[in-house]
């Protein structure tokens, strides 16, 4: 995962690049939340996995952007 991000900060548009970071973010809460004993089903995964989906949105409407210009 370090990886993606490592070569994201060094190729992506500046546009991607924070966007790219919110997404990473997010993933690191959710695990943390499922670290914490939440399950599929509970209010604090969902809210946690609604973030991860919202900042992967954003993430892949920037880079779909930024291929078209």
């Amino acid at each position: 995962m370090y990886e993606k991000q490592y070569r994201l900060e060094l190729s992506a548009p500046p546009a991607v690049l924070p966007l790219a970071e919110n997404v990473l973010a997010a993933l690191l809460a959710l695990r943390d939340v499922v670290r914490h004993g939440a399950r599929s089903m509970d209010a604090e995964y969902n809210a946690a996995w609604a973030k991860l989906y919202d900042a992967r949105t954003a993430l892949l409407g920037a880079m779909r952007s930024s291929l078209q210009r």
